[in-house]
């Protein structure tokens, strides 16, 4: 290349964008039920213990936590170890499946008291498993989000909600975002040195 500061000026933006991508990529499902109102449970009318808290944990896997068509008042807090970025774009995926007149509330939290509405969620018409996008938008300053509720708000016939999974986006540790950033520095420095 006849202009080797260009070389280096592309390798190192694609690299930085590569981390930058990498990053917003890291998505993590949630890792616990935080709370949970008495009335919570799976298809058959099976009741969620704290031994069958995994049926909302985890990737979807078609087990399944909720509420039926008549049980006012019915919530899930669900946590994250690591707490949830906001990054540019959908911050928070819910997967649901709910009665065609179904709706809740989505919060979100830093402490898992104080909870700031992000949204609605709606039931479907077919019936079938949906993912539900959520943005933070800035609502949440510096702070990163460890806690996300849904509150029933839908009652009666067709209301009835099921969830199968919740994930968003990680922030990162500090530490291996700063390895990644050496990786990339080091990466970028010998391409530059390269003939």
């Amino acid at each position: 290349m006849k202009f080797p500061w260009l070389k280096f000026v592309v390798v190192t933006s694609v690299l930085i964008l590569s981390v930058r991508a990498a990053e917003a990529e890291l998505l993590d499902w949630a890792d616990g039920v935080h709370e949970y109102s008495s009335n919570i449970q799976d298809y058959a009318g099976n009741k969620m213990t704290a031994d069958t808290e995994w049926w909302l944990t985890g990737e979807p896997d078609d087990f399944v936590a909720g509420w039926r068509s008549n049980a006012p008042g019915e919530y899930i807090v669900m946590h994250w170890d690591l707490p949830l970025a906001d990054v540019v774009g959908d911050d928070l995926r819910i997967r649901l499946y709910g009665g065609p007149r179904a709706s809740a509330q989505v919060l979100a939290s830093v402490d898992g008291r104080t909870f700031t509405e992000l949204g609605t969620l709606e039931g479907t018409a077919q019936g079938d498993f949906v993912d539900s996008y959520f943005d933070f938008a800035g609502k949440f300053g510096n702070d990163a989000v460890s806690f996300v509720k849904v509150l029933r708000v839908g009652n009666g016939p067709n209301t009835g909600m099921f969830f199968d999974a919740f994930a968003g986006h990680v922030v990162p540790e500090p530490g291996s975002l700063v390895l990644m950033l050496t990786a990339a520095g080091l990466l970028a420095a010998w391409k530059w040195r390269r003939p």
